[in-house]
């Protein structure tokens, strides 16, 4: 199964091969033996991520990983890594069109409430979209920061990069502005940041 790096570097699922038969698809080993029964009507893996296969069956979305293991049951119209390593756990949309979050380990970590949620995590905490405003968030749900920016880019220790009118800030999970007015903004390491101004 043909996957690719977020760099564009081309990889395949390693010791994987996806089956057909009788109509449906499935995954078996190198040896020939079963990872998962040929009940799918599709398999493909989540772009970026190893070890995440999209499943879809009866027109719902699932979830397995490279053992054949059910992460998340076929029962979501959308489902996308939060970030570029699975272990960070995966967004997921229902059938009403509200997100939520489930982790590697089936765990759901935010239950199908939110408008949306963006692709950013770091510190224990996530972005999400709550009645029309962007809050951040940890993972029982408490509020950090509320309506105070349009889009996000990383979470880093305490400090979140935001943007809101075409300008990038770094702002601490507690609402106080670190920088402020940059054109561009990227997280080094250790507190240092690649900016443009």
């Amino acid at each position: 199964i043909q996957n690719v790096e977020s760099n564009g570097q081309v990889f395949y699922a390693k010791n994987l091969l996806k089956v057909y038969k009788d109509g449906k698809y499935g995954l078996i080993n190198l040896s020939g033996k079963e990872l998962l029964a040929c009940n799918y009507t599709s398999i493909e893996p989540i772009k970026y991520l190893s070890n995440s296969f999209i499943t879809e069956k009866d027109g719902k979305k699932g979830l397995v990983d490279n053992g054949g293991n059910i992460i998340i049951d076929n029962q979501y119209s959308e489902i996308e890594g939060l970030t570029n390593q699975y272990e960070n756990g995966y967004i997921i949309k229902n059938s009403d069109g509200k997100y939520g979050l489930i982790n590697y380990n089936k765990k759901q970590l935010l239950e199908c409430k939110y408008d949306n949620i963006k692709n950013v995590y770091g510190s224990g905490m996530y972005v999400v979209k709550e009645d029309g405003a962007w809050e951040v968030i940890t993972a029982e749900g408490e509020v950090k920061l509320r309506d105070k920016f349009n889009d996000a880019t990383s979470i880093d220790n305490s400090n979140i990069i935001i943007k809101k009118d075409q300008n990038y800030s770094v702002m601490s999970i507690e609402g106080e502005n670190k920088l402020t007015d940059y054109q561009y903004l990227e997280y080094s390491f250790d507190g240092n940041y690649i900016a443009q101004k």
